[in-house]
């Protein structure tokens, strides 16, 4: 049975490196066991999403054992080698670790609750827009067509959009969507009242790319989200800042700082 066959010796020198010893075996009686089977199925599903049988996973490991015990027989490891096999352990004891530490980490509901009434603006409700878009293959275009339509109606903007330059501009409606899904800076301007049935001017997002923006109808906001509604999402944000402390908790005890 090999039984120092890839076997990694982890120990902690001062420069906090995990140091691997990797040697072969001299008997040939290759074995796997239940848990080294298993562990090459999870690795397999959780970086190839492919999940293997019993057998083929045992096979592979038999035959991936034998041809790495042949390996170190002939050749000696390289600096490289040994840096590779390193950081690939350290990075799959470290992921183990974030897990962990992520598993140990429990929020109270009522410290939920209580970021809820504290960051009430945080959960207020968004207004409604509903806009057509017209989309033209360069700036030039967008700016002459707006020219014809920022005092018209939108009638007038769909007519001419059919024959305008002798070629059809490409028109969106969108209907009514929340202004949770816009970007800025488009969200800007959808949401001043002052800009409700008029055409906003060409936002230009690259050299061959410009949209016009009719506002066809706008809502502001009202109220707030039900404590239920954004739950998941306050729980979310506060889990991911505990976590987050924690972990620069653990670095700074080895003298790190993660903005360096």
């Amino acid at each position: 049975m090999i039984k120092k066959l890839l076997v990694l010796v982890f120990t902690i020198h001062f420069a906090f490196a995990i140091q691997i010893t990797v040697s072969p075996d001299k008997d040939n009686n290759v074995s796997v066991s239940t848990i080294e089977r298993d562990a090459l199925k999870d690795f397999v599903y959780k970086t190839m999403n492919f999940e293997l049988t019993d057998e083929g996973a045992y096979k592979v490991v038999r035959d991936n054992r034998i041809l790495a015990n042949e390996f170190l027989k002939q050749k000696k490891l390289t600096d490289f080698d040994k840096a590779r096999l390193r950081v690939e352990a350290e990075l799959y004891l470290s992921t183990r670790f974030v897990k962990d530490l992520q598993k140990s980490i429990k929020i109270p509901e009522k410290v939920l609750y209580s970021y809820y009434l504290d960051h009430k603006d945080e959960f207020k409700k968004e207004g409604q827009v509903d806009t057509v878009a017209f989309f033209f293959k360069s700036p030039e275009e967008a700016i002459a067509f707006y020219n014809q339509v920022k005092s018209k109606d939108l009638d007038f903007a769909m007519n001419l959009a059919k024959k305008f330059n002798n070629e059809k501009v490409i028109v969106k409606e969108y209907g009514t969507r929340s202004l949770k899904t816009i970007k800025k800076p488009l969200k800007k301007f959808l949401e001043d009242p002052s800009n409700l049935h008029k055409f906003l001017p060409p936002f230009i997002y690259e050299p061959n790319f410009a949209t016009i923006f009719y506002v066809r109808s706008y809502q502001p906001g009202k109220g707030y989200y039900s404590f239920d509604k954004v739950k998941k999402k306050i729980e979310k944000k506060l889990y991911d800042r505990t976590f987050l402390k924690k972990r620069q908790e653990i670095l700074k005890k080895y003298g790190v700082n993660e903005a360096n």
